[in-house]
C-alpha cells in the first residue's frame, strides 16, 4: 500500500501520454485503440517511478488486453518498479441495465479478475447508470 505522504497519480491524467487508449466494453462493441507514439502501459511503472511516484491508478480501458500473460508482464514491471498499483478502475458496465445486467455482471466480474491478477489493492466498479427507481433500489 502506498502511504499518505506517498506521490500517487490517476493514469487518466496521463491520457494523452498513453496515447489515449480505448477497449470495447460489456457489449463488446469498440475496438482497441491508441494513438501511434504513445508511452507504453508496460513501461508506465518505471518513468512514474524515474519521478519519485509510489502509487498509480489505472482504469480497465487503459489495458491494451486482458490477456493473463499480458496482466502477469504488467503486474511484474510495477512490482520490478516499486510502484503500487492502489485501485483499478471499472469504468463501464451497468448493473442495473433493464434487459442486459447479467452481461454487465459477467463483464464487470472479469474486469475484477484482471484486478487481482495485477494485485490492485483496490478496486471500484461504478453501480449503475439506471434512473434509481423504487425497484431497483429495493
Amino acid at each position: 500500500m502506498i502511504g499518505p505522504t506517498d506521490k500517487a497519480v490517476h493514469a487518466w491524467s496521463l491520457d494523452g501520454t498513453l496515447g489515449h487508449p480505448r477497449v470495447p466494453g460489456p457489449d463488446g462493441s469498440g475496438a482497441v485503440t491508441r494513438a501511434a507514439g504513445a508511452l507504453d502501459l508496460l513501461d508506465l511503472p518505471a518513468e512514474l517511478a524515474r519521478r519519485g511516484y509510489a502509487g498509480v491508478q489505472l482504469a480497465h480501458f487503459q489495458l491494451p488486453t486482458r490477456d493473463a500473460s499480458y496482466l502477469a508482464e504488467l503486474r511484474a514491471a510495477l512490482a520490478s518498479s516499486g510502484v503500487v498499483l492502489d485501485a483499478f478502475l471499472v469504468d463501464d458496465g451497468d448493473l442495473t441495465h433493464p434487459t442486459d445486467a447479467d452481461l454487465h455482471e459477467r463483464w464487470i466480474s472479469g474486469q475484477l479478475d484482471d484486478a487481482l491478477a495485477l494485485g490492485a489493492d483496490h478496486a471500484r466498479v461504478g453501480a449503475g447508470r439506471s434512473a434509481p427507481t423504487p425497484e431497483l433500489l429495493a
